[in-house]
């Protein structure tokens, strides 16, 4: 009784935990805030070194309706008073989104005065999946004069590098710390439960590798291979094979760790099944 107990409160823990990852991967991956701000980034770089080309095919469709690429090419930077320059650097906020389309504020100003700034609202629409610049109607609107009084420091902010906003970071960082504990908890419980020693290496940078690649039968080479770059893509994939038929279960629970996300279950679901394996062959009390 008590040993269903402990696998039911493992369970529940289990499940929690999952919830949290899930919750992680879904804030990571939705922040569709960030989409257009990465494409004007990309459309004020190109237009400020004057490649037309990569800058008109960022343009929106009823940009290109009113203008060809030689058209772009000569008037580029010049519409409304927005003279480009590779002395120009940028400050971009961070995108509102409203359905397909998006406004983004950025503050242009020239490398050499700190002193002077032009603000910008960059309107964006989203067309078969990709946001487009709506120059015209960006050019057709209102610019706004801003002296910083010198404390602005563009060596630091080209491109917008400097305002990053750190919010996505910090969400990559509890994501990589979960799915570390949530890995470091999996494979410490399955080498303690198939009588491994010092299961607790599970939680140290390399030996936790090393200890995961133990239980699948394999050792020192195989956790050597899987820090090389592009080989570890494949002894990830050999992992998974290996693991599982280590943990008792067949090719099937093999594919499913290569799915994201899927993995994270799928593993879990091996480590209980192996401690319930333990657990179903101890002695019962009389």
């Amino acid at each position: 009784m008590r040993t269903k107990r402990a696998l039911s409160r493992k369970r529940t823990a289990a499940a929690l935990l999952l919830s949290m990852l899930l919750a992680l991967l879904i804030a990571g991956c939705g922040d569709s805030g960030r989409e257009p701000r990465a494409a004007l980034k990309k459309f004020l770089k190109a237009a400020s070194t004057a490649d037309a080309g990569v800058s008109y095919q960022m343009l929106s469709s009823a940009d290109k309706k009113q203008m060809d690429v030689k058209a772009w090419a000569i008037s580029t930077g010049k519409l409304s008073g927005m003279v480009w320059s590779k002395n120009l650097h940028f400050i971009l906020s961070d995108a509102t989104v409203a359905g397909d389309s998006a406004t983004v504020e950025v503050l242009i100003g020239d490398a050499t005065d700190t002193t002077n700034a032009q603000d910008v609202r960059f309107l964006m629409v989203k067309e078969g999946g990709v946001w487009k610049v709506s120059y015209l109607k960006t050019a057709a609107g209102p610019m706004r004069h801003v002296e910083t009084g010198g404390g602005l420091n563009w060596s630091n902010v080209a491109f917008g590098s400097g305002s990053e906003s750190t919010a996505k970071t910090i969400v990559y960082i509890i994501m990589f710390l979960a799915i570390y504990v949530f890995y470091a908890i999996s494979v410490q419980r399955i080498a303690a439960a198939k009588g491994f020693k010092r299961p607790w290496m599970a939680w140290v940078p390399v030996l936790g590798t090393y200890l995961a690649w133990k239980i699948a039968g394999k050792g020192v080479v195989s956790t050597i291979l899987s820090f090389l770059p592009i080989v570890n893509i494949l002894m990830y994939i050999y992992f998974c094979f290996k693991i599982s038929r280590a943990c008792g279960k067949g090719l099937l629970f093999g594919f499913l760790q290569l799915i994201p996300v899927v993995n994270l279950v799928v593993f879990w679901l091996l480590v209980e099944h192996v401690e319930e394996g333990v657990a179903g062959a101890e002695p019962q009390p009389a």
